[in-house]
């Protein structure tokens, strides 16, 4: 699998999370800070991730790939089924476990944008997509000479 390194990555984000708020939502209040500087963390560098993703998007775009919203950031059409289902599932998992313990430790809400950016890497990186139409192939050259150049 293409791009297994950001699906470990995905997995393993989520479980640090879930070892860190879970105690600290079930009442654990030496966990607190841990909780919160887990979430922030991931939170912030989903930023970051997100930044790259669609920088690498438009460079890809901008050499003649067809990339859209879509098949970058929800990868439709774009990644393999197995790619997307341990992708998704993830994100799933992190949605549901963020809901559970939101109560118990508010900063859980910003931790399913974790996996969401890091499906848009994994987009970024490994997708496929197909070449633009609007592009021509190759470009003339047609700047002018000014007057009395050589």
């Amino acid at each position: 699998m293409r791009g297994r390194w950001i699906v470990v990555t995905s997995w393993v984000a989520l479980g640090v999370f879930a070892v860190t708020i879970i105690p600290d939502a079930a009442g654990l209040k030496a966990m607190d800070g841990v909780g919160v500087a887990v979430a922030l963390t991931l939170f912030l560098a989903a930023l970051l991730i997100w930044m790259y993703a669609f920088g690498v998007g438009v460079v890809r775009s901008a050499r003649g790939e067809d990339v859209g919203v879509g098949n970058l950031f929800f990868l439709q059409g774009s990644a393999p089924r197995d790619v997307r289902v341990q992708l998704f599932s993830a994100l799933g998992l992190s949605v549901v476990l963020a809901l559970a313990t939101v109560y118990g430790n508010a900063f859980a809400a910003l931790e399913p944008i974790f996996p969401l950016a890091l499906i848009s890497l994994w987009g970024a990186r490994y997708g496929t997509f197909p070449a633009r139409t609007d592009m021509p192939s190759s470009r003339p050259n047609t700047r002018t000479q000014p007057k009395g150049a050589a």
